[in-house]
Order: C-alpha cells, then sequence, then structure tokens
C-alpha cells in the first residue's frame, strides 16, 4: 500500500527535525575571557555573598574560598588589577585602632599631626598605621629591591621627587626621612589630584 504525503506533513516533518537539531555552543572554555570578566568587567559589591566571589578567589588563589567580597579578597583584587593597569571600584573599610607594636607606635604622634596638616579626620590614624605596619613594619630604612619602593610607606622613586615637592617643604628630601615620608603620604592621600588610599593595597 503506497502512502503519500502531503506538502503539509512534509513541511512538519521538517520542522520537527530542525527542532530536534542541538544548538552550536563552542568546543572548548574560553578561560581567558572568563577570567578577565571575573577580574576586571564584573562589578562586585562590599561583603556580596556570591558565586562570582568564589570563582574571583579562585583566580585570585584566596584560600580558603568562602565567597565574600570582604577585606581579604577586596585587597588581593586591588593588587591584581594595579598590577596589570587595571582599575575597579575602591571601598574604605574600618581598621580598629590598636596596638601596632613599638616599631609603628613610635611614630603615632607624627602620623596624627600629618593628617590634621593635609586635613584629614584623626579617625584616620588606625589605617595610616595599619598601612605602614603592612608596607615597610615602621622601618623608615625599609627598601623593597624589586621594586625600588622606598620608607615608612614604601614610595616608588619615579614618584616620590615630584610628591615630596609639592607636599610643602619636602623638596629634595628622601623617601627614608621618616617625616617627609609620613607627611608626603598624608598629602598624597588628602591632598593630591587623584589621591587617596588606593594608592596602597597593603592596608
Amino acid at each position: 500500500m503506497l502512502f503519500l504525503s502531503s506538502p503539509l506533513a512534509e513541511a512538519q516533518s521538517d520542522l520537527s527535525w530542525e527542532s530536534q537539531e542541538e544548538p552550536e555552543y563552542p568546543n572548548f572554555i574560553d578561560w581567558a575571557k572568563i577570567r578577565e570578566f571575573t577580574l576586571f568587567d564584573y562589578q562586585y559589591d562590599w561583603m556580596e555573598n556570591s558565586a562570582m566571589v568564589a570563582w574571583l578567589q579562585y583566580w585570585l588563589g584566596i584560600e580558603p574560598m568562602d565567597g565574600i567580597y570582604g577585606p581579604r579578597t577586596h585587597i588581593q583584587h586591588r593588587q591584581i588589577t594595579m598590577q596589570e593597569g587595571r582599575y575597579i571600584t575602591t571601598y574604605d573599610f574600618v581598621i580598629q585602632d590598636r596596638d601596632f607594636g613599638p616599631n609603628v607606635e613610635r611614630w603615632r604622634s607624627s602620623v596624627s599631626a600629618a593628617i590634621a596638616r593635609y586635613g584629614g579626620p584623626q579617625s584616620d590614624v588606625p589605617r595610616f598605621l595599619q598601612v605602614m605596619k603592612c608596607e615597610s613594619g615602621g622601618l623608615p630604612d625599609a627598601y623593597n629591591e624589586t621594586s625600588g619602593a622606598s620608607g615608612l610607606m614604601q614610595h616608588l622613586q619615579v614618584y616620590w621627587d615630584n610628591r615630596a615637592r609639592v607636599a610643602l617643604g619636602y623638596e629634595g628630601a628622601s623617601p627614608f626621612d621618616p617625616e617627609a615620608n609620613i607627611n608626603t603620604s598624608a598629602w598624597l592621600i588628602y591632598r593630591a589630584t587623584g589621591g587617596g588610599w588606593q594608592h596602597w593595597v597593603c592596608q
């Protein structure tokens, strides 16, 4: 017995066949694009708790990965973006005041005076001391042989001369001069165009 199919049946048959075709997917995972998006394109909220943050922590090598965009992850995120010449939103967070150790505490009064001189709040003293502790351990002769960063808050020589000159009274000063370094750092935070805490990843 011969069955003749109608044009409508043939069209329906073709449509059914097309609907069963698998969509085309790339046959590889472009990890470079995933890394680019995770590190530089996605906008993270402060204290965000998400799978995206866990991916970010994976790329940053942070262990354990808790999926929370807090100070630990933010600092590491800023570090890698600065190294690659990229920029991300900088979030401020409060540093609790405490004893930062004798090498740092000996500069507390100088830090307080420098912050006041350049118009910053005294509530920033703990944060300033924390950056100093992280950057140099409070040692005025600290020197990074790899980058050339020098002094208490590790200024790079390529920027130091101009910063010290503009910071009212420290032209020609050495970055290893603790008073010049503290005051120039305060100027950079509170007075410089494009200044702020983002100049220090180590916090």
